[in-house]
């Protein structure tokens, strides 16, 4: 996979304040009419499941080349290519070389980035096998990491809106810049991937945004890039009502499109979202302005869009329900799986 310039974003957890919304570089309409996407599958992939390879039910992929990461709460699980369980990180505790959960990682070279998920102020890097490595300072509370050349892009946690911060690899800022459209909230919806990189580009994708901004080695190259969802778009108005309590009852009593993760490959971006008691996956050739759309009942034994990949994307499907599919029928004979394994994970590109 390319290496992106530079990253961080900021997903807001309790912000207090919003900045003016900087006007969109480029709109782009859904089209809910699209035709339904054709899908190649390329290569089918099962997780090792032994003792030392449970996850726990949520979790989040990433891939290189060579590698299939798997993080849950508390430990990443590190995979070849072909799903042979190769090692995990799992240093749980109160230590110094320690953490009590997982909220975001980044692969980067032979080493993984971790931000623990009660916000200390650093980051911990850990090789591959769990070694630990080394502490990085900060001088605020990171919620997720991308790692360049030498530099980590990072996104802080404030009392106001996310910010963007980009440091050297000693954790010392070199910029900062606040997110200029994140609207009022209270509380927190994570998205899986906060930011995403595709053609060397780094995209970033706020929490209850219909918005994804480029991020470049200047705050500068920040552009806004918005997504119309007509009638169904979420506004700041709707997000500044939201409480912990009432998230879920808002978004099931108004058609209003929740929970978006966006994951660009190089040719195509993918996104998928929640709207009216269905899930939604959907591309774009941002080359040809193509759009393909597909919906299917709610579950989450199926996740559409795991992750992408340089070509494609990654679909993550439930062992049980991976012999019952009838598109992975000619998959069967090879590959063997019971319904208590991990998942098997689905190599893909759109056509």
């Amino acid at each position: 996979m390319k290496p992106f310039f530079f990253s961080l974003f900021g997903l807001i957890l309790f912000a207090c304040g919003s900045k003016p919304q900087q006007t969109a570089s480029e709109q782009i309409t859904i089209d809910f009419d699209a035709p339904e996407p054709t899908r190649k599958i390329e290569k089918v992939v099962p997780l090792e499941t032994n003792s030392e390879s449970l996850y726990g039910r949520f979790f989040r992929v990433r891939t290189t080349d060579t590698r299939i990461f798997v993080q849950d709460m508390q430990q990443i699980l590190v995979f070849d290519a072909n799903g042979k369980y190769l090692s995990k990180v799992d240093r749980v505790g109160h230590g110094p070389q320690e953490y009590i959960t997982i909220s975001h990682f980044w692969p980067y070279k032979d080493k993984l980035y971790i931000v623990s998920g009660t916000y200390h102020n650093g980051i911990k890097v850990y090789t591959h096998t769990g070694e630990f490595v080394q502490n990085i300072p900060l001088d605020f509370a990171p919620d997720a990491i991308a790692v360049a050349d030498n530099d980590l892009a990072i996104q802080a946690i404030y009392n106001e809106a996310g910010t963007l911060v980009v440091t050297d690899s000693d954790g010392k800022i070199r910029y900062e810049t606040i997110s200029p459209i994140l609207a009022k909230t209270t509380v927190s919806m994570p998205a899986m991937f906060p930011f995403t990189e595709a053609n060397g580009q780094l995209y970033y994708f706020p929490d209850f945004a219909s918005d994804i901004y480029t991020v470049g080695a200047d705050s500068s190259d920040v552009k806004r890039i918005h997504f119309d969802f007509g009638k169904y778009t979420i506004t700041p108005d709707f997000v500044a009502r939201l409480t912990a309590g009432t998230l879920m009852e808002e978004f099931s009593q108004n058609d209003i499109v929740s929970f978006p993760n966006f994951n660009p490959s190089n040719r195509w971006w993918g996104m998928t979202f929640s709207l009216s008691g269905k899930e939604y996956t959907w591309y774009y050739d941002p080359a040809t302005g193509a759009q393909r759309i597909a919906a299917a009942e709610g579950t989450i034994a199926v996740k559409p869009i795991a992750c992408a990949t340089e070509h494609g994307f990654v679909a993550s499907v439930e062992a049980a329900r991976f012999p019952e599919d009838p598109q992975y029928a000619p998959w069967r004979d090879s590959v063997q799986v019971d319904e208590n394994d991990n998942a098997v994970l689905i190599f893909y590109t759109v056509e």
